[in-house]
């Protein structure tokens, strides 16, 4: 009678261990096998227990191999990252007394965190996104990819950092930031101003990071095609950068060999055999088309909050509407003394006119001052700039809007100008924020009656911006809620007089698809819908 049975092996669910000063580490067979390990005829004391790595035994192989031991020595070698994998395998053999021998596998984590190996074995890593003046960017998505290709994204804090964990140290890492959302975040016609006057020599842009956010196109230099591209956004927001992102980050310790011309800088970070009890990857952010540095890169600084030291009025003859007729509204310059630029939104009441056309009449107006994306809807936005501030007498005639009316009423209680897409605001000479009003017949509008707008944009995955209008300084509370009415998110503040807005976090909002937002101050109250996907 021979006994042909194999015993049954039965390892320990990997194992974890250290490497001695001396570099290296010996274990014992038998602590790799869990202690349950049978056999048909051979009692489990008398069992033979060896053990090799896994990559020495060939496929089909029945019987420990030349190199299997009662005991395994690990070295610096077998630690990771030297190694492909964090593991390494290995076979437990078991063998009875008359020969039959069968083997399991496990997996051993060779680790050296007393620094045998040089080094010690796992490093905290982490990433800093700040713009260039040292605030924190948000909603950063940070990717780190190991040598092996496996990746792991991380998104930045209201600070600007994100955390990868502890990771293998003396690793080759790569750490790619990237943010692309809300492309018109600080972006307005000051800036197309500060362009115009760098590419005419009036006052050159001396800063590599501003010099980058005003090559909006991405080609390397900056342009008329810059000014050409800022503007069409600023007029039609809701268009994206057609050659680049929203924002571009330059690796923190990169040194610009010509500042005056940057191009082609390092938008990672290369991380090479990293030491250490933690390693920071640092980036500069900058905010495409933001050449003043108005942007919010988080949400710690709030709201948008402005202050004007003047007005710039556009002077508005009023007249009484008479359904079907056609209206010639001109727009006349009033108080344009040493104007450098300005913005603005002209609203008007669709239900009562029809939007037919607009005429450039002042010779340095043309079509492409004007944005007629959204007139459906009510909108027609306007931008112009000059290199130098420019003085029109009062009633100079600016431009023409044609409208149908589709209803009797006054023109002042039909069209007004405020921030609802573009926002309203003028510079003077010295480039300081002017208010925008019309003034019908001597009277003053600023568009100033309480408005609720849509948030942009909509639908939105990460952030959205919600625009609002007050006719005085209040305490306003915006609420966003699901459709059975249960409250998801809730802002308060004291909000300033004119166009405020209010930025929303998707992780502030426990919540997605449909969802309704109001606005509601201690006089008006407005609601809207908007849409979260994931």
């Amino acid at each position: 009678i021979s006994d042909c049975k194999k015993p049954t092996p039965i390892c320990i669910n990997g194992l974890s261990v250290e490497l001695m000063p001396t570099g290296m580490v010996e274990v014992w067979a038998s602590s790799f096998e869990a202690g349950d390990s049978h056999d048909n005829c051979t009692e489990y004391p008398n069992l033979t227990i060896l053990v090799e790595r896994l990559s020495e035994i060939t496929p089909g192989q029945e019987v420990p191999g030349t190199n299997a031991s009662d005991v395994i020595i690990f070295t610096c070698d077998d630690r990771p990252p030297v190694t492909q994998t964090p593991f390494v395998e290995v076979a437990v053999w078991v063998c009875d007394e008359a020969g039959n021998c069968d083997y399991c596998i496990t997996e051993v984590w060779v680790q050296a965190n007393i620094g045998p190996c040089g080094s010690t074995m796992s490093t905290e890593l982490m990433a800093h996104l700040v713009t260039e003046s040292s605030e924190g960017i948000q909603e950063v998505e940070v990717s780190l990819t190991d040598q092996s290709g496996m990746n792991n994204m991380q998104v930045s804090n209201e600070t600007g950092w994100t955390n990868f964990g502890m990771v293998p140290g003396e690793g080759a890492y790569t750490v790619t930031p990237h943010k692309d959302i809300l492309p018109l975040n600080g972006v307005s016609t000051y800036d197309l101003l500060l362009i115009q006057k760098h590419l005419l020599g009036v006052k050159s842009i001396n800063s590599p990071y501003k010099l980058i956010a005003a090559d909006a196109n991405n080609s390397c230099s900056v342009t008329i095609s810059d000014i050409i591209e800022i503007r069409k956004m600023i007029l039609s927001p809701g268009l994206n950068f057609t050659n680049n992102t929203s924002w571009r980050f330059v690796d923190a310790n990169y040194a610009f060999p010509e500042p005056a011309k940057p191009c082609l800088f390092p938008e990672i970070t290369n991380l090479q055999s990293i030491m250490g009890d933690e390693v920071v990857a640092q980036f500069i952010g900058v905010k495409i088309g933001d050449v003043s540095g108005d942007a919010l890169p988080n949400s710690l600084l709030g709201g948008e909050s402005r202050s004007s030291v003047g007005t710039l009025s556009f002077s508005i003859a009023d007249q009484d509407l008479k359904a079907g007729d056609t209206y010639e509204v001109a727009i006349k310059s009033r108080d344009f003394a040493n104007i450098q630029g300005y913005q603005y939104t002209m609203d008007f009441n669709t239900d009562v006119v029809e939007f037919v056309d607009v005429v450039t009449n002042w010779s340095d107006l043309s079509a492409s001052n004007f944005g007629r994306a959204k007139v459906s809807e009510g909108i027609l936005t306007t931008s112009w700039n000059s290199s130098t501030g420019v003085t029109l007498s009062d009633d100079e005639l600016l431009y023409t809007v044609i409208f149908r009316a589709k209803a009797s009423r006054k023109l002042s209680e039909v069209l007004t100008v405020n921030s609802r897409v573009t926002r309203a605001e003028a510079y003077d000479q010295n480039e300081e924020l002017l208010e925008v009003k019309f003034r019908f017949d001597g009277g003053i509008t600023t568009g100033g009656a309480f408005a609720l707008y849509q948030n942009e944009p909509n639908p939105f995955r990460d952030i959205t911006v919600i625009g609002f209008n007050l006719p005085a300084s209040t305490r306003a509370t915006l609420t966003v809620y699901d459709m059975a009415g249960k409250v998801l998110h809730e802002v308060s503040g004291d909000y300033s007089k004119g166009y405020n807005a209010i930025h929303l976090n998707r992780a502030d909002i426990r919540g997605n698809g449909m969802l309704y937002y109001s606005l509601e101050t201690t006089t008006d109250k407005a609601t809207r819908r908007m849409i979260l996907i994931d």
